[in-house]
């Protein structure tokens, strides 16, 4: 597992459970397990090596903190859990959302927006072609400009 892409302690200033020091060690570590496998998955989708923290940038922290948010409340990805009469859903789909991948994706080296333009050429020479007519002028059947 690569360093992680955002400090393990922002999983739990983010869902309101006091200081990362505060939380149990095994929590701390479960934290810090989460935030680098999805730090590698990143990279992965990015086709980046970033470093660590300092070497991403903030919009990469930004979604390996909110993906690791719902990995850290959600571990077995359930979609709704139901207790007496409350039922809490969640949104049931990908791990990284679509926009969450195109912005990862836009760190991918040497990507192409998906646009662009071929040149080619026809082969033909520049001279033009004709050929003799009995009792005229010759005819022009390439006239040389390409067309």
């Amino acid at each position: 597992m690569g360093a992680p892409l955002t400090d393990p302690a922002r999983v739990a200033s983010w869902l309101g459970l006091g200081t990362f020091t505060d939380l149990p060690q095994s929590e701390q570590d479960r934290a810090t397990e989460v935030v680098g496998t999805i730090s590698d998955l990143v990279r992965g989708e990015a086709r980046q090596d970033w470093a660590g923290i300092d070497d991403a940038p903030p919009d990469v922290s930004a979604i390996v903190l909110m993906v690791s948010v719902e990995c850290f409340g959600n571990p077995d990805r359930k979609t709704s859990v139901t207790i007496e009469e409350i039922t809490r859903r969640w949104k049931n789909g990908d791990l990284f959302s679509a926009s969450q991948l195109s912005t990862i994706r836009a760190y991918r080296p040497a990507q192409s927006s998906g646009l662009g333009t071929v040149q080619f050429t026809r082969g033909l020479t520049a001279n033009p072609i004709s050929t003799p007519v009995g009792g005229g002028n010759p005819m022009v059947l390439y006239d040389g400009r390409g067309y």
